[in-house]
């Protein structure tokens, strides 16, 4: 038995009407009848008698309507308690993520949700370097890290929950020869040198890169950099391409081109499993349903 059916019946029988109470709820008449039948079959008694002019109640129906009359008011009662108990939960969470990131993509929707739900819990975005984050994380300056799941699976002792997926793009040069005729492919990039973020990469970021580039048909020459402001410059000077992800900010900078790719990474949330700070199990419980909402209603990202 469903809150809907429960919805559906507890209408016709105040209006002892299906049509008038399928105008109430907003929906159709034959919804309707349907969730009331679907009751009566799980039941296995009718609750209506339909036999006259007008639409009554049978013995069953009027005990089965003061059971969810009362329910209805303890529900709305409780939820009215819980509303109230949100607005007054105070804390706070202090937030990681790589500074390189445009996190409008999490920041907006993320802070319009708990804001609107819990005024009173205050939300501290910090940014750091793809080396520190986990550190940071780890040593408890942040209660919660945002990530690309390929860097998170070397870390065991955290607890690491999917949120979404994003496009992969390439970087390169906005004077790269290629970026003139426009349009390009990741094949018209192959003579060029596939720069990677760390001295020591991330074996499945490096295992991703070549996937890609013999998906399009060549073999990558990859080389790494010391950090990521090395390969901008890089980049810069025409001395390599990036493959990343399409929530960097230099993919919006005039300096760069960038290529969208058919590969999707996922983002997700990590952090430590313990107790002791309530406001970030809130956090993280409260994150996790948006983010189921966010799904069902067909959505892929929170952009």
């Amino acid at each position: 038995m469903t809150q809907a059916q429960i919805s559906c019946f507890l209408a016709v029988a105040n209006c002892l009407s299906f049509s008038k109470a399928a105008q109430e709820l907003y929906i159709s008449q034959p919804a309707v009848s349907k969730q009331v039948s679907l009751m009566e079959q799980e039941f296995g008694v009718p609750l209506f008698d339909r036999t006259r002019k007008t639409i009554q109640l049978t013995e069953a129906g009027r005990l089965f309507y003061e059971l969810f009359s009362e329910f209805n008011a303890n529900f709305k009662a409780t939820l009215e308690k819980v509303q109230s108990l949100n607005l007054t939960r105070r804390g706070e969470v202090h937030i990681g993520c790589t500074i390189n990131w445009d996190i409008s993509n999490l920041y907006n929707p993320i802070h319009a949700f708990f804001s609107q739900k819990y005024p009173q819990l205050k939300l501290f975005w910090d940014g750091y370097s793809f080396d520190d984050l986990i550190p940071a994380l780890k040593s408890g300056k942040v209660d919660v890290v945002f990530s690309l799941d390929i860097f998170l699976q070397d870390y065991p002792e955290l607890v690491t929950r999917s949120l979404t997926r994003i496009k992969s793009i390439l970087l390169y040069s906005a004077q790269h020869p290629i970026a003139v005729p426009g349009a390009p492919t990741l094949l018209d990039f192959k003579d060029d040198t596939f720069l990677m973020p760390y001295a020591k990469t991330d074996k499945t970021l490096r295992e991703s890169v070549v996937s890609q580039c013999t998906d399009a048909g060549f073999s990558p020459k990859m080389i790494n950099s010391p950090d990521y402001s090395s390969m901008l410059l890089q980049i810069q000077s025409g001395s390599g391409v990036m493959i990343t992800d399409e929530w960097m900010m230099s993919k919006n900078n005039s300096l760069f081109g960038h290529l969208d790719m058919d590969y999707e990474h996922t983002v997700s949330l990590a952090y430590l499993q313990n107790g002791e700070n309530i406001s970030k199990n809130l956090f993280v419980s409260e994150l996790l349903f948006y983010y189921r909402q966010i799904f069902q209603q067909g959505n892929t990202a929170a952009k």
